[in-house]
C-alpha cells in the first residue's frame, strides 16, 4: 500500500488507485498519515474532522471512520490502524508514504556529484 499526501491525496495498491469516496474518511485517513506511527487522541481526530462545533456523537464517529478505512482499503498488504490509549496510530512503512519517503531523501547527503555544482548568485 502506499500513500500520498504532499500534493493531491491518493492511495495506491498493486500500481493501482483505491478510491476513498467519502470526505471523512479520507481526512481521517489523511490525519493519521500525517501523524505516522504516532499515535493520534480521539479529541485531536474529533477538532480535525469536525473543527469548532462537532456533533455530539463526534467521538463514535471517529470510531466508525478508522473503522471504515478496513471497508474501503484492500485488507492484503495494508496496516490497519491501531487502538491505544493515546489514540490510533497507523504503522506505514517509510518508503510507502510520500512524506516521510521525501524527509528521508532531504536527511540523506548529496551525491558526491552534486557537491562540485556551484550556484549561481
Amino acid at each position: 500500500m502506499q500513500y500520498g499526501i504532499l500534493g493531491l491525496f491518493e492511495v495506491r495498491f498493486d500500481g493501482a488507485s483505491v478510491e476513498v469516496p467519502r470526505p471523512r474518511q479520507r481526512a481521517g485517513l489523511a490525519l493519521l498519515l500525517a501523524n505516522t506511527n504516532r499515535p493520534v487522541s480521539i479529541d485531536r481526530m474529533v477538532d480535525a474532522l469536525w473543527g469548532e462545533a462537532p456533533p455530539q456523537t463526534a467521538r463514535a464517529q471517529v470510531h466508525k471512520v478508522v473503522s471504515a478505512r478496513r471497508q474501503v482499503l484492500p485488507p492484503a498488504g495494508s496496516r490497519l490502524p491501531t487502538f491505544e490509549p493515546a489514540g490510533y496510530r497507523l504503522a506505514v512503512d517509510e518508503a510507502d508514504l510520500d512524506a516521510t519517503a521525501f524527509a528521508a531523501a532531504l536527511a540523506r547527503p548529496l551525491p558526491r556529484a552534486l557537491e562540485s555544482v556551484h550556484l549561481i548568485e
